[in-house]
């Protein structure tokens, strides 16, 4: 819609609250252009599939928990609304784009280099591509959003099973940082 695309606000407050980018950082201790380790593997799949994560818990629910399903699933749909209309009214580019555009120190966009690097190059890339409608959808992220919502609401229904569950949004959360797919705030 023409609107102005953010970046200068994002990387000002990770500055204000770090003293530093944390995807620059991350991205200086763990990644190598010339190796791909298992970790990038893993999260960029783990990245890939964040929208599986909401659809199995509220399966889950559904066969657990009617009213928490029908609980989770509104927060589920306003979170995707909330979002939407946040992405249109107030764009921002992710780190990696940011990077691309001389705002910020080079950022790799590590999904793409790890796809180009592997075997899963021929089978997710293109897929990959055409699920990519936004780039500048970095805030908010729905991929923290989505697992973040599930944890609370598996906490809820039953805190053993939420704090079983924890490691997946601690991997989204720590991998849209690395990836350079979006910011921590």
């Amino acid at each position: 819609f023409g609107f102005r695309v953010h970046s200068q606000i994002l990387i000002q407050a990770e500055e204000s609250l770090f003293g530093f980018l944390p995807t620059i950082k991350l991205q200086e201790i763990f990644y190598q252009l010339a190796i791909v380790h298992w970790y990038d593997v893993f999260f960029m799949l783990v990245y890939f599939t964040h929208f599986l994560y909401p659809l199995l818990i509220a399966l889950y629910l559904w066969f657990n928990n009617r009213g928490l399903f029908q609980k989770f699933t509104s927060a589920l749909l306003l979170t995707s609304f909330s979002a939407f209309i946040f992405f249109t009214l107030f764009p921002t580019m992710p780190p990696w784009m940011a990077s691309q555009n001389k705002i910020i120190p080079p950022v790799h966009k590590i999904i793409n280099e790890t796809l180009d690097k592997t075997q899963l190059n021929h089978s997710l890339s293109g897929f990959y591509q055409k699920l990519n409608p936004n780039p500048v959808a970095a805030l908010p992220s729905l991929h923290s959003g989505y697992v973040t919502l599930a944890l609370l609401t598996l906490l809820e229904f039953n805190p053993i099973i939420g704090l079983a569950f924890l490691p997946l949004p601690l991997a989204i959360w720590f991998g849209t940082v690395y990836l350079g797919e979006h910011y921590v705030v």
